[in-house]
């Protein structure tokens, strides 16, 4: 289930700053820092709550407002597999 009014913890915001757009620009370059950012984001999300967060980014309230499909978005980012 998406939802776009998430409030972000401090703790998201830098895996999706730090590991989504940083890591994945120093990995990959520039062109999947939309995907990578919120894959960042909901990994967090998961890892901190233990694995019960049901509820998942999908990037229509992200930068380009393009919305990235639950089966994408709910992925660990690539370079981090």
């Amino acid at each position: 289930m998406f939802a776009t009014n998430i409030i972000s913890s401090a703790g998201e915001k830098l895996a999706h700053e730090l590991i989504g757009h940083g890591l994945s620009f120093f990995n990959q370059g520039v062109g999947s820092q939309h995907v990578n950012s919120i894959q960042a984001s909901n990994l967090y999300k998961r890892v901190t709550s233990g694995g019960s967060y049901r509820f998942y980014r999908n990037g229509a309230s992200h930068s380009n407002r393009v919305t990235i499909p639950g089966t994408i978005s709910w992925q660990v980012p690539l370079y981090l597999k």
